[in-house]
């Protein structure tokens, strides 16, 4: 089963195309902005050139998450745990 905390780097372009596979909406700019403030604020963010992906920290709390969960339902309980887990400063 694949992992949904990717390991490999991806575009801008790519990720607003992941979102908009898993939400079927194409999400605008103050909501990649809100997204990636608060995957930084966790220290899940890696930046590099112009390419975005997830810290090692990142990868293992998301799949300590969503951990036996099918993939299907994988985004659904890390949405879950992310709105009862706020990031620091947010609390």
């Amino acid at each position: 089963m694949p992992s949904i905390a990717m390991e490999r780097l991806q575009t801008l372009e790519e990720v607003i195309a992941s979102a908009d596979a898993i939400n079927h909406a194409i999400p605008n700019a103050d909501e990649i902005a809100w997204a990636f403030l608060r995957l930084r604020r966790r220290g899940w963010l890696l930046i590099k050139d112009d390419s975005y992906g997830f810290t090692p920290k990142g990868r293992r709390e998301i799949d300590s998450v969503v951990r036996g969960v099918t993939y299907h339902h994988s985004f659904e309980v890390l949405e879950r745990w992310i709105l009862n887990h706020p990031p620091p400063g947010e609390e």
